[in-house]
């Protein structure tokens, strides 16, 4: 029987506490005074499903809490079954959090919706002035007529009389089931034993039968074991999506645009735009990064300010390391009278000693000094070219004069002798000359250093139109730079895909320094073949590229010594 209820933060009521007296109770009141708030308040205390809107406004959590008088109900046997503790005063409370986790309370002890339902009902029996009460039914009146007798207390037996008639009923189906059950099995043992009668097995054969039967009885056991416990979990989990609260609520309807929100056309094309022009460019920077040899006239003007007087193209070896011939009108003719000139335009008046060097050997020096000597000398110009790279003599090479040969060493170091004496006339041309190296001496430097080297030039300057000083490396020795005190201009031999951009440092410091006379620049070994060397003075059209290799490619022409 109900004696008290205690309402707090539930819809409109903040705080109510209400005693009941015994007997029949009933709630009412005047439309709007809040009978459905309290009977609402009990539904949800008897086990219905918990709703976040039903919390008072600014309450962090509801309490449903009511007390009732179990002491004739015959209630033991329930809590006995549900594992709560049993007391004639039976305490049930409900919470509601506004997170929508709702929590049930027998006496203090955590219990389930489904057990709070099954003694809700059988504690009070609540209506609603909308719902159907029943009074036109006669078992509802007298059920009314007795309790105004005040025929409490029999009531009370027979409702106690009724559970255990009730509770005997259910013992009574279970007796039944068990019987019937048995009365399966037994059959199911003849049907067993029949067959086994039919089989006729023989000795040994009903051991393994009976073993494999244990096995498979075992495996059924087990299977049930499992499905019994999917049956429990599947229970637990309905049980518990049934005590969580639906916080969810559509507020709007979704509307669709007209435009799609993803994806976006303008992000993706300018994505595409800013990805499609900066990869090539990242690609191109990074490629140029990595270029660390000069490969033509372009990276020669951004490393350098120093004047550049020709692009002598890739030589073929078949050609050897002479290039220039009379009436040819070739590309390497024609290239070289392009240099021809431009020296001619830097040389003063009364200036006619050219010294050509490199950074290091391999750059084509020695090519470049002889085919320059041989274009001069197409003028009708007398032009005598020096080996003055006496270290490493390689004008022998280029026009194959014995290595053996007396050459300017023999002068440098004795100056009796006659140097016009050690000058060869080439058959190329009847205005070249040639002046080899000689014999390789102990002491170059000190050679070259001497008083011997002017003297040399200045007989060379009178005797000839043109001198030509074919020099050592000027980043290997120290010769070169010797020699430039009495060279009126330097031409200094770069080699595409070959020379070093970081040797354009000791090139800019000898301009600087002026360690070198009127230095200017040619690069040597340009590939035609290569589209970024097209633009070079139109040489495509002569269809055919001439140059010579990376060892020079000296060939097979041979000159006749000069008789000494």
């Amino acid at each position: 029987m109900l004696r008290s209820l205690y309402i707090q933060n539930y819809a409109l009521i903040e705080k109510l506490d209400i005693s009941f007296d015994t007997g029949f109770s009933v709630i009412t009141g005047e439309t709007g005074a809040g009978k459905s708030i309290i009977l609402g308040a009990i539904g949800l205390l008897l086990g219905q499903r918990a709703d976040v809107k039903s919390i008072r406004r600014g309450a962090s959590k509801c309490i449903i809490e009511a007390r009732f008088d179990i002491s004739a109900y015959g209630m033991r046997p329930f809590f006995e079954d549900n594992e709560l503790e049993y007391d004639e005063e039976c305490i049930l409370r409900r919470e509601v959090q506004a997170s929508g986790k709702s929590r049930a309370f027998i006496n203090d002890t955590p219990a389930s919706l489904a057990q709070v339902k099954e003694l809700g009902e059988r504690l009070i029996d609540v209506h609603s002035q909308h719902q159907n009460l029943l009074l036109n039914k006669e078992g509802f009146q007298l059920n009314v007529l007795d309790i105004l007798a005040h025929n409490d207390t029999a009531l009370e037996k027979y409702h106690t009389c009724y559970v255990g008639w009730k509770q005997t009923e259910r013992e009574l189906a279970d007796l039944v089931s068990l019987a019937e059950k048995s009365r399966s099995d037994e059959d199911y043992i003849r049907f067993q034993l029949e067959q086994l009668e039919e089989a006729r097995l023989v000795e040994g054969e009903q051991e393994e039968l009976e073993q494999e039967a244990e096995i498979l009885s075992h495996a059924e056991e087990i299977k049930a074991g499992l499905y019994l416990m999917l049956l429990q979990k599947r229970e637990e989990n309905a049980i518990t999506l049934a005590a969580t609260a639906n916080n969810a609520k559509i507020i709007d309807e979704a509307q669709a645009d007209s435009t799609p929100i993803s994806p976006k056309r303008m992000t993706i094309y300018l994505a595409a735009l800013v990805f499609g022009i900066g990869i090539p460019v990242g690609v191109i920077y990074l490629i140029g990064l990595t270029k660390f040899k000069i490969e033509g006239r372009a990276d020669v003007e951004k490393l350098t300010s120093l004047p550049v007087v020709g692009d002598i193209p890739l030589a073929d070896e078949k050609m050897g390391a002479i290039a220039v011939f009379e009436n040819q009108n070739n590309l390497m003719s024609e290239t070289f009278r392009n240099v021809r000139t431009n020296l001619q335009f830097m040389l003063e008046n009364g200036k006619n000693v050219i010294l050509v060097t490199s950074t290091v050997s391999g750059e084509g020096k020695s090519f470049i000094s002889a085919n320059l000597a041989i274009s001069l000398s197409l003028l009708g110009k007398k032009v005598v070219i020096v080996g003055l790279d006496i270290r490493k003599p390689g004008l022998n090479k280029v026009f194959n004069l014995p290595k053996k040969e007396y050459g300017i060493t023999q002068f440098l170091t004795n100056s009796t002798v006659n140097l016009m004496d050690l000058v060869h006339h080439s058959d190329i041309n009847k205005n070249l000359y040639i002046l080899p190296g000689g014999t390789v001496p102990p002491n170059p430097t000190e050679l070259l250093a001497r008083d011997g080297l002017e003297k040399a030039v200045e007989i060379l300057r009178k005797n000839f139109d043109y001198v030509i000083l074919d020099t050592a490396p000027v980043g290997m020795v120290t010769d070169t730079l010797l020699i430039g005190r009495v060279a009126d201009l330097s031409v200094y031999v770069c080699r595409a895909d070959y020379t070093r951009k970081t040797e354009f440092t000791l090139i800019n410091e000898l301009a600087e320094n002026n360690k070198l006379p009127n230095l200017c620049i040619v690069i040597n070994g340009l590939d035609l073949q290569k589209k970024k060397y097209g633009y070079y003075y139109g040489y495509g059209k002569y269809g055919k590229y001439y140059g010579y290799g990376k060892h020079y490619g000296y060939g097979e022409y041979k000159i006749k010594d000069k008789a000494n």
